[in-house]
């Protein structure tokens, strides 16, 4: 999955993006999965590829880093997307 799917499959949504620089020139990229409050933040690699970072909950702000089932889901649903 390419950053450029992300970007394309969560502004189709309606999907709430951002795109941030990290400390040393990386980018990475938010979506909030289904206007919840909750941001899944993907980094995107020197080939174009995204990696899964963290997920964060505006509600409650908890943060958990590594993949869970809600961010396999997401890259199965972007990528079966395109």
């Amino acid at each position: 999955m390419k950053a450029n799917d992300i970007i394309t499959y969560a502004t189709t949504k309606g999907m709430n993006i951002q795109v941030n620089a990290g400390e040393d020139g990386e980018k990475y990229i938010g979506i909030e999965w289904k206007n919840n409050y909750v941001w899944y933040w993907f980094l995107e690699l020197m080939d174009g590829d995204v990696f899964f970072v963290e997920r964060f909950s505006m509600r409650n702000g908890t943060s958990k880093r590594g993949y869970n089932r809600t961010a396999t889901n997401i890259e199965r649903t972007i990528t079966a997307s395109i």
